[in-house]
């Protein structure tokens, strides 16, 4: 990821589509809801557009919908995340302790 206006639009247009299918799946297969919050794609989801930088021109709603979803459904999978946004809270790419801390809980 990065701030190029090309990869923003093409995130912009793309990544609501592919995080909401995987949304889909994830509600309706209690399995691929599972695969999913293991898959390392995720965390570095997370880390990048909602814990990260790239947080205003790349997040979705859907991808924010994942989470919840996630840290409700799993305490394991809540757990990585604080431990995700503890451990970065002065890299200097970081996102917000606040934001940080609201979109987990």
């Amino acid at each position: 990821i990065n701030h190029s206006r090309e990869n923003i639009l093409y995130n912009q247009e793309t990544l609501p589509k592919y995080y909401g299918i995987l949304l889909m799946a994830c509600k309706q297969i209690p399995e691929v809801h599972e695969a999913w919050m293991e898959a390392p794609n995720f965390l570095w989801a997370l880390g990048s557009m909602i814990f990260g930088d790239f947080y205003q021109e790349h997040k979705t709603d859907e991808l924010l919908e994942l989470l919840k979803i996630s840290a409700d459904t799993s305490p394991e999978f809540r757990m990585k995340c604080w431990k995700s946004v503890l451990n970065n809270l002065n890299h200097p790419n970081c996102a917000p302790p606040n934001r940080k801390i609201a979109a987990v809980l």
